[in-house]
């Protein structure tokens, strides 16, 4: 069960993963022992899953950032999901409520990249029923964390 001071260190985290423990200690009038022994429970329980860092795309050539719902019969959805996310352009792949539906979110260099893309991996999927693609023309928000 998590405390306001379990919510604060988690706020603290989410905007600035790479805060010591010793900085986080001093935000919110706690030792640096104490932090890293809730941060390290946290991480036992699951609260935590992964420390990471946001990359941002174009740097790395990968201008296109591609939202699609991929159609998929039911007794083949998992099968097509696992194939997705084996892929490395693919950066988030969820089953979805409704229809038999993935929601894939692709990161391609080029249009004709995605193209290829689609063509060798989606088109290609088993049990296929429909493919619905969204490219981003502008983020307003990117937070991949749960809110607390």
């Amino acid at each position: 069960m998590l405390d306001n001071v379990d919510y604060k260190i988690l706020d603290l985290l989410k905007e600035n993963s790479r805060l010591s423990y010793a900085e986080i200690g001093r935000m919110i009038g706690l030792s640096r022992v104490a932090v890293r022994s809730r941060v390290e429970g946290m991480v036992r329980q699951g609260v935590i899953e992964k420390f990471t860092v946001l990359v941002n795309g174009d740097f790395l050539g990968k201008r296109l950032s591609v939202f699609m719902e991929v159609e998929v019969e039911s007794p083949l959805i998992q099968e097509a999901g696992r194939h997705l996310a084996s892929r490395p352009e693919v950066a988030v792949v969820y089953e979805m409520t409704g229809s038999s539906a993935l929601h894939v979110h692709v990161f391609a260099p080029s249009v004709l990249a995605l193209q290829n893309f689609i063509e060798k991996e989606v088109y290609t999927l088993r049990g296929l029923r429909s493919v619905r693609t969204h490219i981003l023309t502008r983020r307003y928000k990117s937070d991949l964390s749960t809110r607390v």
